[in-house]
């Protein structure tokens, strides 16, 4: 969403996001930079959050899958985040996805 600030590290190509409407806040992992802390708006600003979250999709996909094609990723990667953000709630997301057909 335009004007949301979007935290990353500093991959040149995320410099971008301003010219976008996105508030951009960059940790310089090169300079062993892992989190900033403003505090304007008393946020912590990293990048451990998708770190992680790519970390365990990654793993999921090596341990069930021997490989999985470009075509079909976005796919895996919506199961795997629609199960990530329903972690707590096992029943309920079953529900969910059999209301969903």
């Amino acid at each position: 969403e335009a004007g949301a600030t979007v935290s990353t590290d500093e991959l040149y190509s995320y410099s971008l996001l301003k010219g976008e409407g996105y508030t951009h806040v960059a940790v310089k992992h090169g300079a062993k930079q892992w989190a900033i802390y403003d505090a304007e708006t008393d946020t912590m600003h990293h990048t451990n959050h998708v770190e992680s979250f790519w970390r365990h999709f990654k793993h999921s996909i090596r341990g069930t899958h021997v490989s999985i094609s470009q075509q079909h990723m976005r796919k895996y990667l919506d199961e795997f985040t629609f199960r990530a953000n329903h972690r707590g709630e096992v029943n309920r997301m079953f529900d969910r996805l059999i209301a969903a057909f």
